[in-house]
């Protein structure tokens, strides 16, 4: 009795159903009871399109029985034509081959995995456009690929591994259909980390039909792991930027029906990550492929941008627990966009897509590191500013210029990038101040280090040295010390004024290797490492 296509189908018989002609969901399929839902050898398809994709809701013991089609449409409003995007099976046992649509046909060639010059080797089959991500290859891979965290991708073969992600390099217009048994209940996964500094990023997927709900993976859940996770949204052909979420913080929580997306082991040790039918949402998601309570938490949000690419953003937020250093279940750690602008706070000499740090108070300040994809011109603005405390501004401050601006919702700091300065991370330049930066801010805490500036570091010619203002100190004294303590330069003593110092230390003549400079204000000392090429 049923027609050919319905919005919702119910299935709450206990002594289940059977189907007797192909059948597509294009809302939700809700299972209420112990009953099945047999296919019968017919066609069960839940369909994927710009209106939305169906869902599987399991409420109680009662599942699919037989084959059924899950489509994937891509939201193409980032990126329309050709791209990275990353994927994961909703139904076991699905074969590469079988991600084979109009416009695109997987080519495995696994001889990548071995070839000393993967990206400019021949393939049979044209260039691998399906890869998996094995943490294990950052560091044991020979192979002339630029960066370590590239060296993890693998060509696969055989059938997707359940809860497991993989890049496919695939049109927008091209909609994949996974076909086989639904995934459902409990779905673990082992987590290594041999990688060392490198390791531990591992690319997992949505095992269900049904979108997930990361903020309802429990720490039971995920042992070992962050709590960040990382989904990557293709912007052109090559390129595209990861969105962290972590601690109600940097966007949406959902990830969609047949997602990818990155997590990180926390330590040495590994971890493993599991995923519950529990998590699943239970109704439709809007939320794009690829891609609450109201937050009371202070909370700075800053977007790098340029002409022509999506913006990035750093996301700063203020929560009793968390710390200056980096914290597994309040930071995100950045990953590196691919051809589009990054921007990331620094902690602990770590950069953060998302950096959770204790109180706030006057006197703070956070170093960023931006990564720019070309020479050309960039703007930083704020994108948000929430719940900050009456009376305490917040201003971007360029050691360049010597510029300090006050951010407010219409605030953009415009500046030029050269092709040498975009060729490398810009570290040391721009900081996040917090507090007046007048007579007020003399009274904040004493030197520290996360408060002094250095920039660049690795440094050559000469560094330029920030230093805040220190209550009762009107001068600083740098003082650059080798490997052993010794003191190889003294700097001539720079007066301190109610704005802080802003000045150029002259390295010339200091052999290459890695220093402390010491900082003297008053009575306040402080010490960062500064290494010289």
């Amino acid at each position: 009795g049923l027609p050919a296509t319905v919005a919702s189908l119910g299935q709450s018989n206990p002594f289940g159903l059977t189907l007797t002609q192909a059948t597509t969901v294009t809302n939700t399929l809700v299972l209420t009871g112990t009953g099945n839902l047999n296919t019968g050898g017919q066609a069960l398809t839940l369909a994927s399109s710009a209106a939305g994709t169906a869902l599987v809701v399991n409420q109680s013991t009662g599942i699919v029985v037989g084959n059924t089609t899950v489509q994937r449409y891509i939201d193409p409003s980032g990126n329309s034509g050709l791209g990275y995007r990353q994927y994961g099976s909703p139904v076991a046992a699905q074969p590469f081959t079988g991600l084979a649509t109009a416009g695109f046909t997987p080519a495995l060639d696994a001889s990548y995995n071995a070839s000393p010059t993967p990206y400019t080797a021949t393939y049979a089959g044209g260039f691998p456009n399906v890869f998996g991500y094995n943490e294990a290859r950052v560091n044991t891979v020979t192979n002339n690929i630029p960066d370590a965290f590239s060296k993890g991708w693998f060509v696969p073969g055989g059938n997707m591994v359940v809860g497991r992600g993989y890049t496919v390099a695939i049109p927008a217009s091209s909609k994949i259909s996974f076909v086989g048994t639904l995934n459902t209940g409990d779905q673990t996964l082992t987590l290594p980390r041999t990688g060392g500094t490198n390791g531990g990023w591992h690319l997992v997927g949505n095992p269900y039909a049904a979108p997930l709900n990361y903020g309802n993976v429990l720490a039971a859940d995920r042992s070992g792991l962050d709590a960040a996770v990382y989904v990557f949204a293709s912007s052109s052909q090559y390129g595209g930027s990861y969105r962290s979420y972590t601690n109600g913080v940097g966007g949406n929580p959902i990830i969609p029906t047949g997602q990818g997306f990155f997590v990180r082991t926390s330590t040495s040790a590994g971890g493993s990550l599991t995923f519950r039918n529990a998590q699943r949402e239970t109704s439709a998601n809007a939320t794009a492929f690829q891609r609450g309570a109201a937050d009371v938490r202070p909370q700075v949000q800053l977007a790098l941008a340029t002409a022509g690419q999506p913006a990035d953003v750093a996301y700063l937020y203020f929560e009793n627990g968390a710390t200056t250093g980096v914290d597994g279940e309040f930071d995100a750690v950045k990953m590196p966009n691919l051809g589009t602008p990054g921007l990331a706070t620094v902690a602990a000499g770590t950069e953060l897509a998302i950096n959770g740090l204790p109180a706030l108070a006057a006197g703070l300040r956070v170093p960023l590191t931006l990564r720019a994809p070309a020479a050309g011109s960039y703007s930083l603005q704020a994108a948000a500013l929430l719940n900050l405390p009456a009376g305490l501004p917040v201003y971007l401050t360029d050691a360049r210029t010597g510029r300090s601006t006050l951010l407010t919702a219409t605030t953009r700091y415009a500046f030029a990038l050269t092709a040498a300065e975009a060729a490398a991370p810009i570290a040391g330049r721009f900081a996040l101040h917090f507090g007046p930066l007048g007579s007020a801010l003399a009274t904040s805490n004493g030197l520290t280090a996360a408060a002094l500036g250095l920039y660049p570091n690795p440094a050559t010619a000469s560094v330029r040295l920030l230093v805040p203002a220190v209550a009762g100190a009107t001068a600083a004294q740098a003082t650059l010390l080798n490997a052993l303590g010794q003191p190889v330069r003294a700097f001539a003593p720079a007066a301190l004024s109610a704005e802080g110092l802003n000045t150029t230390l002259n390295l010339t003549g200091i052999a290459p290797g890695l220093y402390t400079l010491r900082v003297q204000a008053g009575a306040a000392s402080v010490a960062r490492k500064l290494v010289v090429e």
